[in-house]
């Protein structure tokens, strides 16, 4: 009998251990999970991910709110996941969602929000349908929607003016705090191959925020800090930057009162790599003063004495370096590799200075001219000829010509006779 149990223990236990320990490990929460929110007043409420012992590459919080009770002024992306897929607000719901290449695990920051007092009253902000965490090793959902949190928060009239101080900007006076944030001195430091920082400057001590991407207002990627300050630095590094690569930024900052502010898009780009084409004529000479393109962007440069056109900050991959000569458009391809060493990729390109006698040159047009006025003259002189030899026209005065008629029937005529004339 005590055999049969141990067996009995042994295959439970030895089930239990196939069993996923928690098919649903995740779980989100809002910290703080309540508190008090003053009307024109904002207060900062964290949405936090707790993985559960599992790794997952992408997060979707999605959030309802008392939209009579609560605005959001702002929403602000967590430095955990690096790629900012969504981030939308208004109407009573908000929808953030993150992701990122390497497995994110443990207990991390998605995103800020920032909540501002409306009117009087109990706020129940809660975790909806929507809300996943899939994954890093199936892109199955991890998420426990039951078992996340969301919070209750207690409106309550009063507060700091916020929204009156903003809307009349110069009421101020010397030694009060600043009622707008302002940014300025806005530069790009420490440019490389893969990152870069951006620092600014604010009138009042405020947190910091960058949102970047390949285009004008279309930011896929964020990188923030929340500690207050006036100084601002952040960089900018990401797996999915390049050499070379062209990057749109906007800056942002929000300081304890809930003030925000941004600057506008500005563009930066990271160090790339060097390629040299060189021009030369069928001798192997340089040649100068020619104009070269290099492709797909296009990036134009002219070669100087040495017959060499530069181009800085170029991008890992296949190229084409175009030179439009008399000949038609000499290329050649041009690879560049991914190195640390920051040396020049160098090309040349042969071209023939001399112009090539096509159908259209100048040669063959002039020839053909003579050869058409040779074929037209020698025309006109046979035609002339010819009518000489064939007498005036038809219609003009010739001279008469005698005919004897000829009786075809009488054949044979009877000869007159023979008259003896001698005496």
């Amino acid at each position: 009998m005590i055999k049969k149990k141990l067996f009995f223990i042994f295959i439970a236990a030895f089930i239990f251990l196939l069993l996923p320990k928690s098919a649903f490990a995740s779980t989100l929460y809002l910290s703080p999970g309540g508190g008090t929110i003053y009307t024109g007043g904002v207060t900062s409420v964290q949405i936090r991910l707790s993985a559960g012992g599992d790794a997952v590459n992408g997060v979707s919080a999605f959030l309802s709110y008392p939209a009579d009770k609560l605005d959001v002024a702002w929403v602000s992306a967590g430095g955990a996941f690096a790629i900012d897929a969504e981030r939308t607000y208004g109407g009573g719901i908000i929808k953030v969602s993150r992701g990122n290449i390497n497995p994110v695990s443990g207990d991390v920051n998605v995103a800020t929000i920032g909540f501002r007092g409306k009117s009087a009253g109990s706020a129940a902000v809660s975790f909806i349908g929507g809300s996943q965490a899939p994954r890093a090793s199936d892109s199955s959902d991890s998420l426990n929607l039951g078992g996340s949190r969301g919070g209750v928060f207690n409106v309550v009239a009063g507060g700091a003016p916020v929204k009156a101080a903003q809307e009349n900007p110069k009421n101020t006076s010397p030694g009060t705090p600043a009622v707008q944030l302002l940014i300025s001195d806005i530069k790009v430091t420490s440019v490389s191959t893969n990152s870069a920082e951006v620092t600014w400057k604010t009138n009042s001590d405020s947190d910091s925020l960058v949102d970047y991407g390949l285009e004008k207002d279309k930011y896929f990627l964020s990188a923030s800090d929340g500690n207050l300050t006036l100084n601002h630095s952040i960089k900018l590094e990401n797996p999915f930057l390049t050499a070379g690569q062209k990057l749109h930024f906007r800056v942002k900052s929000k300081d304890s009162g809930g003030r925000e502010a941004s600057g506008e898009d500005q563009t930066l780009q990271l160090t790339g790599y060097q390629v040299r084409v060189k021009v030369v004529d069928e001798a192997g000479n340089p040649v100068s003063g020619v104009e070269v393109q290099l492709y797909s962007d296009p990036i134009k440069a002219v070669t100087g004495t040495n017959g060499e056109a530069v181009f800085e900050n170029i991008s890992p991959g296949r190229h084409l370096a175009v030179v439009k000569s008399a000949n038609g458009d000499q290329s050649t391809e041009v690879q560049v590799l991914a190195t640390t060493s920051q040396k020049a990729t160098y090309s040349q390109i042969k071209i023939n200075k001399k112009p090539a006698i096509g159908w259209n040159s100048p040669q063959v047009l002039v020839a053909a001219g003579l050869i058409t006025v040779l074929a037209v003259g020698g025309v006109i002189v046979i035609f002339k000829r010819r009518k000489k030899k064939a007498g005036p026209p038809s219609g003009g005065v010739t001279a008469p010509v005698m005919v004897t008629p000829v009786n075809p029937n009488i054949t044979n005529l009877p000869r007159p006779p023979v008259t003896n004339q001698s005496g």
